[in-house]
């Protein structure tokens, strides 16, 4: 999963850069004030998941990063729910 954290703050990063600061700390604010690794995730998910229902416009490259870390997240909130 430290991957995965990894991946979330270089998304964070890369949201910074082009111009998206406030989501960006929306970011990573859910990961500082996550008090369990699937509290972190389920904030993660649920942030990105509404960048997308509400079309929210990134570039594409972004759009597909983000996609991907949604992807992992929910395969991991399976492996901590499994715990």
């Amino acid at each position: 999963m430290s991957n995965l954290y990894g991946d979330i703050e270089e998304f964070v990063r890369c949201l910074r850069r082009g111009g998206l600061g406030q989501l960006a700390q929306s970011l990573e604010d859910a990961v500082l004030y996550g008090a369990t690794s699937g509290e972190i995730l389920t904030n993660v998910a649920r942030l990105l998941e509404r960048t997308r229902r509400e079309r929210f416009s990134l570039p594409e490259e972004l759009a597909l990063q983000r996609d991907e870390i949604l992807q992992r997240t929910a395969r991991a909130l399976g492996d901590v729910g499994q715990r």
